[in-house]
């Protein structure tokens, strides 16, 4: 299972587009990590979105945050 998901974030993290991490950099990140970073992010988005008046919303599911949540968390990273 976890050699499956590996591969998911990898392809995952292959087709980002607006990024400046080269090629090379992108598979050196550690699939755990990403992993981690989406599990945060939901954790965040559960208390940012606790209220009533989000019912029915929905955070992004793990491909959508890597083509848009985790770019920008990269660029603001790359940044500093």
């Amino acid at each position: 299972m976890l050699e499956k998901m590996n591969k998911h974030i990898q392809q995952g993290l292959g087709s980002l587009v607006r990024t400046d991490k080269t090629a090379d950099e992108l598979e050196n990140v550690e699939p755990a990590t990403v992993w981690q970073q989406y599990l945060q992010y939901l954790r965040d988005w559960v208390d940012s979105h606790s209220e009533v008046t989000f019912y029915g919303m929905t955070p992004a599911c793990f491909e959508e945050w890597l083509g848009c949540d985790y770019q920008e968390e990269v660029a603001s990273d790359d940044s500093q």
